[in-house]
């Protein structure tokens, strides 16, 4: 029984595997890297069959369909733990790059099954793309072709987030839409505010010239997100009496509030007065929350759902500053060189212990680690709520979307 529920398991990650599709580019950058691994680090061949036998077949049957994209699954299943996990702290021109983009990525989203879902996560990538900026433009190391490429796929994760919200408003969904481009604006909105603000850290001017084109780029874009926000928020509003809609958004609204509490309880990288100010936005969402409570009562439709929408994208907005200033906008940064950073990085590690200066791959992990907490889908709230009940509220929603694709848990598990 045990071999049949593992057999499930691999086939639903092959399957998603072989539904990846790469651009010619990207193919051959990731073929040329896991070539270059299977060289050194051969798979070896069994001497007798298992219990897994039948899984040999599905092997060879996707190798011979699907070569690229199967060589992609099996690598992420046989050096998840190592080759895997390390391309995750790997920023663009480093080998193991093509691996953390085109292949752990590319296989979370195949996993990712709900519209809602996969916005969530391609916004998540815009903002782990932000953080390899700021990384490299900080260890003077952006250069006019990397932030050209990080620029695109920006745009790209930004686009894909896009068009989930178009599939949900196409299926008449417009609070989920407007959930949606809600917090992708205020994610580019966050980002921009935080990336501003390490601009002064930045010594390199060749660097930081390029640094400036990107922070242009997330303003423009969270411009023209604001704008679909609005068209959104208008269409919503002429259903603003409308029983379910306004259940829908008191639930969303209370859901998000919450989050953002558990959120800010688990900040441990940010300031007194960031924690100040977002106790301050979570106390406000709260009060306009009450404010539609009592509408209801008074029956009072369109006031009651005008304070739940209000109060659920005032908690989005805060979900994102905390997020943003989670990853790398509050705290004082050591930037040691790329060249020089697998070297040094246990000294400094030891070091820093403090988390007031923190090495350049530090960075890496504190970004890979931090959970947006963003409660877009229903599955999500679930699994924050379960898991604050099991773990507690310190790490309760972080085995799930805070691996960045090191560990893959397929739905159903």
């Amino acid at each position: 029984m045990e071999h049949n529920i593992e057999e499930q398991k691999l086939g639903r990650l092959i399957k998603a595997a072989t539904n990846i599709e790469l651009s010619p580019e990207a193919r051959a950058e990731t073929h040329a890297v896991l070539s270059e691994y299977l060289k050194f680090k051969p798979i070896r061949k069994s001497a007798a069959r298992t219990p897994f036998s039948k899984v040999t077949t599905i092997f060879t049957t996707e190798l011979r369909i699907h070569p690229m994209p199967f060589i992609a699954a099996i690598m992420v299943i046989v050096v998840g733990g190592s080759t895997a996990g390390a391309a995750e702290l790997s920023l663009p021109g480093d080998v193991l790059y093509p691996i953390k983009v085109n292949v752990n990525e590319e296989v979370r989203a195949a996993l990712t099954v709900s519209t809602r879902s996969q916005a969530e996560w391609a916004i998540e990538r815009a903002e782990r793309r932000m953080a390899e900026a700021a990384t490299l433009a900080l260890s003077g190391e952006l250069d006019e072709e990397t932030r050209a490429d990080i620029d695109s796929r920006i745009e790209k994760h930004i686009r894909v987030a896009e068009a989930e919200s178009a599939e949900l408003e196409a299926e008449n969904d417009l609070a989920a839409a407007a959930e949606v481009e809600a917090s992708l604006g205020a994610t580019l909105r966050a980002h921009e505010y935080a990336l501003t603000d390490i601009r002064g850290e930045i010594h390199d001017e060749k660097s930081l010239e390029q640094f400036d084109g990107v922070i242009a780029n997330v303003s423009a874009r969270a411009l023209l997100i604001s704008g679909i926000e609005d068209t959104l928020n208008s269409k919503i509003a002429e259903k603003a009496e409308d029983d379910d809609e306004i259940e829908g958004h008191r639930i969303a609204a209370r859901t998000r509030i919450d989050a953002s509490v558990r959120q800010l309880s688990r900040s441990s990288r940010v300031s007194i007065d960031t924690k100040s100010r977002a106790k301050a936005e979570i106390s406000a969402a709260n009060d306009t929350y009450d404010e539609g409570e009592s509408a209801i009562k008074s029956g009072k439709k369109r006031e009651a759902f005008t304070r739940f929408n209000s109060a659920l994208r005032s908690a989005i907005e805060t979900q994102a500053y905390l997020n943003a200033r989670e990853k790398f906008g509050d705290f004082a940064v050591k930037i040691e060189s790329k060249t020089q950073k697998n070297e040094e990085y246990s000294d400094d590690k030891d070091s820093d212990a403090s988390g007031t200066l923190m090495t350049t791959m530090e960075i890496g992990v504190a970004f890979s680690t931090t959970t947006a907490t963003s409660t877009i889908t229903n599955d999500s709230v679930s699994h924050q709520t379960n898991g604050d009940k099991d773990n507690g509220d310190d790490d309760g929603d972080n085995s799930d979307s805070g691996n960045g694709g090191i560990k893959i848990k397929i739905k159903g598990d």
